[in-house]
């Protein structure tokens, strides 16, 4: 019975490990792939990304050769996490550049944005023209 108490200890390690502070990971990619290392700073921008990071799965997108569809997931994943960039990429590839009517999907457009604006109220759909005047927000 005095078992438990290590049990317990080595669960909370195991899922510490597993989930949360994505910080580390993200910091340790980029200064990977800025030392050239790009396979091996993908594969911690993923560990990042699994762990919640947004800027991770923003990196992942935008710095890598990825499936149209990887690219989608991953900006959209940024933007509901409250990356205003990755929405701005999310909302371009589900709706206003999805290149046809069958691969446009204008209620994920709306959810990825709903959650982007949950996440970060701040985010702003589009910025203000030259003229000064809002466009969306």
């Amino acid at each position: 019975m005095k078992s438990y108490p290590i049990i317990f200890i080595s669960l909370v390690l195991v899922f510490a490990g597993c989930s949360g502070n994505h910080t580390q990971d993200l910091k340790q990619a980029d200064q990977v792939y800025e030392a050239g290392d790009r396979d091996a700073a993908k594969k911690l921008y993923l560990k990042a990304a699994k762990k919640g990071s947004p800027e991770a799965h923003f990196a992942i997108a935008h710095k890598y050769s990825v499936t149209p569809e990887e690219s989608i997931y991953h900006f959209s994943e940024a933007a509901k996490r409250g990356h205003d960039e990755a929405l701005d990429y999310a909302l371009d590839a589900l709706l206003f550049r999805a290149n046809s009517l069958e691969r446009a999907t204008p209620q994920k457009a709306l959810e990825v944005y709903k959650q982007a604006k949950k996440a970060n109220p701040e985010i702003k759909l589009l910025e203000s023209n030259e003229g000064g005047s809002d466009v969306y927000s």
